[in-house]
């Protein structure tokens, strides 16, 4: 109820977590990370997903960009909030990231998160969450379409934009 502070300085990189989609995606991984958990935060620009994965009890995160300055600027938030030796970053293209994960997030836009379907559903672990948003409230039923089987379990909205909760089956 009192909120979680993440301090971020945005430096080269993308996302300061005010846009009402990085804040639902937050809202969403502080519900859905447990314990324990592992977490990807695909496209983390400064990583504040990641880091607050992290802080909400994974114990670790992986966060991948295609920008090149998203790298220390990661690390360097990481490192401010306290939780520098937990994350991990790369410019790893989405296909070549090895392994599964407890809980996946992308705040991308939808034609992306489209297009990298196939690999959001091959690093989701079977039972795992994937968290998306970057997507319109009112029209994202085809980024749902393309994530099947992966079935949406809750979606909440904040000024025109959803963050939708997907389980793998």
């Amino acid at each position: 109820p009192e909120g979680v502070e993440v301090a971020i300085e945005p430096g080269a990189a993308f996302g300061l977590g005010y846009p009402p989609t990085t804040r639902r995606s937050a809202a969403a991984l502080w519900r859905s990370v447990s314990e324990g958990d592992t977490v990807l935060d695909v496209g983390c620009g400064t990583g504040v997903l990641a880091i607050v994965g992290v802080l909400a009890g994974a114990q670790r995160a992986v966060g991948v960009d295609i920008a090149e300055a998203a790298v220390p600027v990661t690390i360097d938030n990481a490192t401010r909030n306290g939780v520098g030796e937990r994350i991990e970053v790369s410019t790893t293209p989405l296909q070549h990231v090895e392994g599964t994960y407890d809980v996946v997030v992308a705040n991308i836009l939808a034609t992306v998160l489209i297009s990298l379907a196939d690999d959001l559903r091959r690093v989701v672990t079977p039972g795992g969450r994937l968290i998306i948003s970057g997507i319109l409230a009112e029209r994202h039923d085809h980024v749902l379409t393309a994530l099947a089987p992966l079935v949406a379990v809750s979606t909440t909205t904040l000024e025109g934009w959803a963050a939708v909760e997907l389980r793998h089956p």
